[in-house]
């Protein structure tokens, strides 16, 4: 092979260049930042929708994370309910009619004489 520039640049230079090539814009300013996060949707986490860059991620209105997930799992907003989980982990914590009606007796037989 014959000399190339490439050859006095750091591999961690290369590397980086490289790494950033392939990463997906941000949906909503359309950087392109190795340190976004990649956007899950509740009905799929195994492959990422989007990229969003990290200044993007932290408007609490577009985006969320599950408490169950952890805070690498990036979700819209939208698929996360009110006590911070996403669809996988709703349909996990429900309860059944039965298991409702339990704790519903167990309640009530606790608070009665107060």
């Amino acid at each position: 092979m014959k000399d190339s520039p490439l050859k006095c640049l750091s591999s961690h230079f290369i590397s980086h260049a490289i790494s950033e090539a392939f990463t997906p814009e941000c949906e909503i300013c359309g950087e392109k930042t190795v340190h976004g996060q990649p956007l899950f949707s509740s009905d799929d986490i195994e492959e990422p929708i989007a990229q969003v860059c990290n200044s993007c991620s932290d408007d609490e209105e577009k985006y969320d994370t599950s408490r169950f997930c952890g805070e690498s799992i990036l979700y819209r907003a939208t698929q996360i309910n009110s006590t911070g989980e996403c669809r996988e982990y709703q349909e996990k914590s429900a309860l059944s009619d039965e298991e409702q009606e339990d704790w519903d007796s167990y309640i009530e037989n606790i608070t009665k004489d107060l």
